[in-house]
């Protein structure tokens, strides 16, 4: 049956059991068979040989055609499952990336921020510059809840995060197949992960939009127990690519530079250590000055959602 199918490929993809046989067999197979793959399982194979890292071009083909020729059957998780695996496996599928932003418009209320997070990530991994699409999801993103309102972490004390917390961060990120994750849009937290993958889109495809990189800088920083050390590094490289000098951002780069650097490659502690002198925070006072007046920096009065998200307890909003 096609969803035993889909269901032991992805058991073996998430538990990253080598089966190579197994793939090489379902590769043929399922293209074969497609007509009776529902869409759920479709997800479900796609996310698999993406998860296994196995690019199958006829099979992503065909798995493209049978999503567009279902599209009145498409939902949220379904639409941004599919996007992703595609774009991790980077195959393209024409008519599937033009017609997607026009389902998140439509629909936008009921996609999850983590779901807009992957469909960015997908058309930033790609460089494709959808306007209508990021639009949408600036639209979609202040109205959402990033924080808990309840939280109140210490945010700049050098050392203040656990190691093992942040390690942790990676082992929920990965969402391809779980379709339940996320279903009703504000139900839960988004994965602070998603919130960094939501800066990197905006910074591949460089579209700058202040008022959301202020808000996802805010929630980034407020969840930093939730961060590995690898996500700072994304954070810090998507803010520098964009020149936004976010305060606690740059405290937090420079934090996880100055107590976690064990945890970082070394090509990771460059590109670290790169981000931070783009964004100011230079050993020598009088560069430092000079690289200031380049970048965007955000602005004192800080907007209600950005308020809201940060809480009174941030340091630079409290004293506004």
């Amino acid at each position: 049956e096609p969803q035993a199918v889909a269901l032991v490929l992805n058991a073996h993809a998430k538990l990253q059991i080598s089966n190579p046989v197994l793939f090489d067999y379902f590769a043929q197979d399922v293209p074969r068979r497609i007509k009776s793959y529902s869409m759920h399982s479709l997800c479900l194979v796609s996310s698999a040989f993406a998860r296994a890292g196995r690019a199958e071009p006829a099979l992503f083909q065909k798995v493209g055609d049978s999503v567009c020729s279902q599209a009145p059957s498409l939902y949220p998780r379904a639409v941004a499952s599919v996007l992703f695996a595609f774009s991790e496996v980077d195959i393209r599928h024409g008519v599937l990336f033009y017609n997607a932003p026009e389902h998140v418009r439509q629909h936008v209320a009921r996609y999850s921020v983590d779901e807009l997070a992957m469909i960015a990530r997908a058309y930033g991994r790609f460089q494709m510059v959808h306007l209508p699409l990021f639009d949408t999801i600036t639209s979609a993103i202040p109205t959402r809840t990033l924080v808990d309102a309840a939280a109140t972490l210490p945010l700049f004390e050098s050392g203040s995060g656990d190691g093992g917390a942040l390690g942790d961060a990676l082992g929920g990120v990965d969402s391809v197949g779980d379709e339940e994750v996320g279903r009703r849009a504000g139900a839960s937290l988004p994965r602070v992960a998603s919130l960094v993958w939501l800066m990197e889109a905006y910074a591949r495809l460089t579209i700058f939009e202040a008022e959301i990189l202020q808000l996802l800088c805010d929630a980034i920083v407020a969840r930093r127990a939730d961060l590995e050390p690898q996500m700072v590094v994304h954070a810090l490289r998507a803010a520098a690519a964009l020149s936004w000098a976010h305060d606690g951002l740059i405290a937090l780069g420079a934090d996880c530079l100055a107590a976690q650097s064990e945890d970082l490659t070394i090509e990771d502690l460059e590109q670290l250590a790169k981000s931070l002198h783009e964004l100011g925070a230079a050993a020598d006072e009088r560069e430092a000055e000079h690289s200031i007046r380049l970048l965007e920096r955000p602005t004192r009065r800080v907007s209600a959602a950005s308020a809201k998200i940060v809480g009174v307890t941030a340091p630079w909003t409290a004293a506004l």
